[in-house]
């Protein structure tokens, strides 16, 4: 099984440029997740979790989001879900590297939303996804960072009978990263149903601002969420998807062990 964490690797990209920002009408997004257990009769509990710059000037993170049930194969709606927001919690400022402290304003808070739907077996499976609106005006390595939104997603297989779970993250990955330091970051994950798993650095998908492919900064929580194929976010050259952080050596991902190098 190939798992897609949506935008955590590229969160790595985004912490070494996260930074303060005078943009102030939608939240400032640096990562997020969507992953499922299967709770039996094809009934998923599905948790979203997602990241954000709490030292940012933007807004908090949605009371309610909309979760949207799509077919995978033709991108229709299945069903918009209202979800409440849990407790919002704090990471940890950890630089990876005991000899280095994380910097007094750094501050990255999360929150999840959990519900629960019965989604029956279909030839096509389920696309579930969530979109957000925007990053940080700070981000180096993409074009116009500050009105470009984010598209968090996971599908659930064709004629799942079996009623699959998703992998589940094993931790969050350190917030701050050190200029000049070598990285041995685990971005790895355990598969409650022992399917074996392969790593890899993704594209991005685009969720508002220059595609209308979800939200904008001027509606940075579409409701409900555009449904796929999804877009791509270009970078800006030098970087790219396989080296979003251009160094020496580049960046890498293991992918039998889920590390990330560079």
């Amino acid at each position: 099984m190939v798992f897609r964490r949506p935008l955590i690797p590229a969160m790595i990209a985004t912490m070494l440029a996260i930074g303060l920002s005078n943009q102030a009408e939608a939240a400032h997004l640096v990562g997020g997740q969507i992953t499922y257990v299967c709770t039996g009769s094809n009934t998923y509990s599905i948790a979203l979790t997602v990241y954000r710059d709490c030292n940012s000037s933007g807004a908090q993170l949605d009371n309610v989001a909309s979760i949207g049930i799509f077919n995978t194969l033709t991108g229709a709606l299945i069903q918009n879900m209202q979800v409440q927001r849990g407790t919002m919690q704090n990471i940890i400022p950890n630089t990876g590297n005991p000899c280095l402290t994380a910097p007094p304003n750094l501050c990255t808070e999360f929150a999840q939303y959990i519900t629960s739907i019965n989604l029956p077996p279909t030839p096509y499976g389920y696309t579930i996804s969530y979109q957000r609106c925007c990053r940080n005006n700070t981000i180096t390595n993409i074009y116009t960072p500050g009105s470009i939104g984010s598209t968090f997603t996971t599908t659930i297989p064709p004629n799942d009978s079996s009623c699959n779970n998703s992998p589940q993250w094993d931790n969050d990955p350190p917030i701050v990263l050190c200029n000049m330091e070598n990285l041995n970051i685990p971005i790895t994950a355990t598969d409650p149903d022992g399917d074996s798993l392969s790593y890899r650095l993704c594209n991005l998908y685009l969720g508002g601002g220059i595609s209308g492919n979800g939200g904008s900064f001027t509606s940075p929580a579409p409701n409900p969420p555009a449904g796929p194929p999804y877009s791509l976010i270009a970078y800006k050259p030098p970087p790219t998807t396989i080296n979003p952080i251009p160094g020496t050596p580049g960046l890498s991902m293991n992918p039998n062990t889920g590390y990330v190098n560079g």
